[in-house]
């Protein structure tokens, strides 16, 4: 029987597969590298959160909120600064500073979850490089 922090785990896997995908012919948001040197495990890219999955529990799948980010600066530090930048390119100032205001918190429930691992199974299925 899986918990619900089970299947936050589950839709948070799927999510970081869809937003690499989505984001497969970007360079890294942090410092553009689109060959990183660096690898760990699970390869070389990972899906890095804007503002924290600790500090901002209720924006981990917010899509404007992720993007494809190398490990080396997922794992080691990143100039916020510059992420934030390559984000406005990339979606405007108007949803950056939507992400950046506060939002309510989320209590997902198994139901929820269940039906965001469905959507985001079928995303990033449906937004898998050739």
């Amino acid at each position: 029987m899986r918990t619900v922090g089970d299947w936050k785990k589950l839709v948070q896997a799927e999510f970081n597969r869809f937003i690499r995908n989505r984001d497969h012919f970007l360079p890294c948001v942090s410092c553009h590298t689109a060959n990183p040197k660096y690898t760990g495990r699970g390869g070389a890219w990972d899906a890095g959160h804007y503002l924290s999955r600790g500090s901002h529990p209720e924006k981990r799948y917010l899509e404007d909120n992720c993007f494809k980010q190398c490990k080396k600066c997922n794992g080691f530090g990143f100039s916020s600064q510059r992420y934030r930048e390559e984000i406005i390119k990339r979606i405007g100032i108007k949803r950056v500073e939507d992400l950046e205001k506060k939002h309510p918190p989320k209590q997902y429930t198994k139901a929820d979850l269940i039906e965001l691992l469905a959507v985001y199974k079928a995303k990033a299925k449906a937004n898998t490089p050739d």
